[in-house]
């Protein structure tokens, strides 16, 4: 068998469609236009310096919430995440949120939360509060692990910064991880299971409500039905089947 290969940085150079920065305050979702001079694909592009970041906000006189999110294009395992957010000065960005998911709806329950920063809910996620960075930011970035989850998209929600109100500044982000590896589940072929439990409904019913059978007889009976039932299930819905 194959050796599992070394983790990667899966989000270098990801075209400029495949990544968008979003206003999320009162559900409206509205699409953030990034400065035209610091445009979101810097945050891919290697270059990990204060000078080269990309910037997003909203012209508010208060911060509101909106994301960063990452397409990486197909399904990774991954296993850690990067940040580097402009550290020209003793600056922290709040209430930062790390969410990554296999499907881009982000639905509650569709997610897995890699880092929480947020002890307010600015962003309402309806998260426990998570603990918010007080520390600076560094050329150093910040390191999120992952547990081995799979994922396409990325998403940091954050809120600005303690030096500029309502800005987001962020110089690269790395996405570590390898080819999820997908099972194939075998088609397997139950036309002739179907007719033989449409047959035991025909002719011996799902009850022994006549009381023509002995216990132990249906009882026998009622769990080979069921189990032919679920292996019919299944089969429908593409899982893998388990001998019972």
């Amino acid at each position: 068998s194959k050796l599992p290969k070394d983790p990667t940085n899966v989000a270098a150079n990801l075209p400029a469609g495949q990544i968008k920065a979003v206003f999320t305050a009162d559900g409206t979702n509205a699409k953030v236009t990034s400065l035209n001079d610091r445009p979101l694909t810097r945050i891919v592009n290697g270059d990990k310096s204060s000078g080269d970041y990309a910037e997003f906000s909203l012209d508010q006189p208060e911060p509101v919430s909106s994301y960063l999110q990452l397409d990486l294009g197909a399904v990774y395992n991954l296993s850690e995440i990067k940040a580097w957010f402009y550290a020209g000065d003793p600056r922290t960005y709040k209430n930062v949120v790390v969410l990554i998911s296999e499907t881009e709806s982000f639905e509650e329950d569709d997610y897995t939360v890699v880092f929480n920063g947020d002890p307010n809910n600015v962003h309402n996620l309806g998260l426990e509060a998570g603990t918010e960075i007080t520390d600076a930011e560094t050329a150093a970035g910040r390191t999120y692990a992952v547990d081995n989850v799979n994922a396409r998209y990325v998403r940091f929600y954050m809120y600005g910064s303690t030096a500029d109100h309502k800005q987001n500044h962020v110089a690269e982000i790395e996405v570590y991880g390898v080819e999820a590896v997908v099972e194939e589940v075998e088609e397997v072929d139950v036309t002739a299971l179907e007719e033989l439990v449409l047959l035991a409904e025909d002719e011996y019913g799902t009850s022994n409500a006549l009381g023509q059978y002995t216990v132990a007889s249906f009882t026998a009976y009622e769990a080979a039905y069921t189990a032919a039932v679920a292996v019919i299930s299944k089969a429908d819905n593409n899982e893998a089947l388990t001998q019972v």
